[in-house]
């Protein structure tokens, strides 16, 4: 059901869009993705039921909010641009459950992250390069001893940093200048794997020492080696150090994904596994910043777009059942009255 914008009188009623069945089938894609989260965290909160101390940690208006999510969808075409786009919606903002909320936060920080590197010229001056840190693990452990030893190492990490500002160390992260981390888990037949990601900046080019096995496109770094093996008990070891490319935007977008995207493969976990990382994780941020970076809110994001003064038109959907239905703003405004809809009116 098409609802007409407040620039209604510059594309009155009869005005023509050449282009429906494109635009219906972006908002299909869209809603199968909810659709199919949907069908999901049905069947986790199914699974929670089963176990006696989940309200510990899952409360029912927790549960509400997470189900809840994607059954109203706004849509909005615009004339300009010819682009249809996910406006607003109830999103629950669970990114650790939900896979919807997850990519809608990781595409939001990723626009954010260029906005910053526009607004600050010198930071696209930096070498910038993508290292990745795996944790230490055996399949039989368990994810919190496993998550134990990444604290440890985000400890030590934070610790050589802070000491660089005071100028009383002097190791691989000296010549740091700042960045971004997450991390990231998933689980396969070796147990948990869980690692660090991080992007960093410098003024200086790192020395990296070219791995013997040419197979590979990774590097070594014998400081950083030096300094896992001190600092972390030796219980974090050097994937990968690669050198980016930051001189378009979508030589940055492409960069950014590994580093500022979900911090879960929800593809490769079981309920009960996603019961133990949740149950670990939900009160960290598995996210941050540091150095030259610190205090950009990076990761501050708005889940709805933000207005727009070109001429749009308005598509709104309601889930009923396992299906989306059109709305009417009318029929919106009486959902949200009372009490179906947590989202926007």
């Amino acid at each position: 059901m098409m609802q007409t914008s407040r620039l209604q009188a510059a594309h009155p009623a009869g005005s023509r869009i050449d282009n429906y069945k494109e635009i219906s089938l972006i908002i299909k894609k869209v809603q199968d993705i909810y659709l199919k989260s949907y069908k999901d965290k049905i069947s986790f909160v199914n699974f929670l039921k089963t176990k006696d101390n989940y309200t510990d940690i899952f409360s029912d208006a927790f549960i509400t909010r997470l189900l809840g999510c994607g059954s109203f969808l706004r849509f909005r075409y615009f004339f300009d641009t010819d682009k249809t786009k996910l406006k607003s919606a109830n999103f629950c903002k669970s990114d650790k459950l939900c896979v919807p909320c997850a990519i809608r936060r990781a595409y939001k920080q990723q626009n954010r992250f260029i906005d910053v590197l526009h607004s600050h010229i010198f930071l696209l001056a930096q070498n910038w390069y993508y290292i990745v840190l795996p944790v230490r693990h055996t399949s039989d452990e368990s994810f919190s001893v496993v998550f134990n030893r990444l604290n440890f190492l985000r400890k030590s990490f934070s610790m050589s940093i802070r000491n660089k500002k005071r100028y009383t160390g002097n190791n691989f992260w000296s010549d740091i200048s700042g960045g971004v981390y997450s991390i990231e888990t998933t689980h396969t037949q070796n147990g948990w794997n869980i690692h660090f990601n991080l992007l960093v900046n410098t003024s200086k080019k790192l020395q990296l020492v070219k791995c013997s096995d040419f197979t590979k496109s990774w590097y070594q770094s014998d400081s950083l080696s030096d300094w896992l093996i001190s600092h972390t008990e030796n219980n974090s070891y050097i994937h990968s150090i690669n050198h980016l490319d930051f001189s378009s935007d979508e030589l940055i977008k492409t960069n950014l994904l590994e580093v500022l995207k979900y911090s879960l493969k929800f593809s490769s976990l079981s309920h009960s596994h996603l019961f133990e990382f949740f149950s670990h994780t939900y009160k960290n941020r598995l996210i941050g910043s540091f150095g030259n970076l610190w205090g950009l809110k990076i990761f501050d994001v708005n889940f709805d777009d933000t207005d727009d003064d070109s001429q749009f038109i308005d598509f709104l959907y309601y889930r009923l059942g396992l299906f989306y239905v059109p709305l009417r703003q009318t029929t919106l405004q009486i959902l949200c009255r009372v009490g179906k809809l947590g989202g926007p009116a």
